[in-house]
């Protein structure tokens, strides 16, 4: 049996179990390719549990490291990976699926604003999918320069 991993700059395989060879096996189980198929799928399960208690994935390209040690520490940092992920479900689910988590998540950190003068900002990154997030919450970001006074008021607005 033979697992294989991906990555998007090689491929490697493990072998993890020799099974021996089909005439044999055909003679212990009636069908040993749906049999090893399903041993697989059960060992590929067991694999994710062991994993999960170490990282907490978004996508299968993407895992977070949780360095954490105590039980409180570990359920406060579940709770807030819980949280977010909830908070990106509902902005989707809002935005109608229209875009996929990863899109509105990378939409919502290129947001960013630089001081200009004087308590004015300058936002410098609008694109269509912060167009629809804010249609579909109230939140215009399609100002480019805010002073200090309004960004709190917008700010005040979403607590309400």
């Amino acid at each position: 049996m033979v697992i294989m991993t991906r990555s998007p700059h090689s491929s490697r395989t493990k072998t993890i179990q020799s099974l021996g060879y089909l005439d044999e096996l055909e003679k212990i189980y009636d069908d040993p390719i749906a049999h090893f198929s399903a041993l697989a799928k059960e060992m590929d399960v067991e694999r994710k549990k062991e994993n999960a208690a170490y990282s907490f994935s978004i996508n299968k390209q993407e895992r977070l490291p949780v360095f954490v040690s105590t039980r409180e520490h570990i359920e406060a940092h579940f709770l807030t990976c819980f949280i977010a992920l909830m908070l990106s479900r509902i902005l989707e689910m809002k935005t109608e699926h229209r875009y996929s988590i990863r899109r509105l998540l990378d939409a919502m950190v290129q947001l960013n604003c630089t001081y200009l003068k004087e308590n004015l900002y300058l936002f410098s990154y609008h694109d269509e999918v912060l167009e629809l997030i804010g249609e579909k919450t109230g939140i215009e970001f399609n100002h480019r320069i805010l002073s200090l006074k309004e960004i709190k008021k917008i700010l005040g607005d979403t607590k309400k």
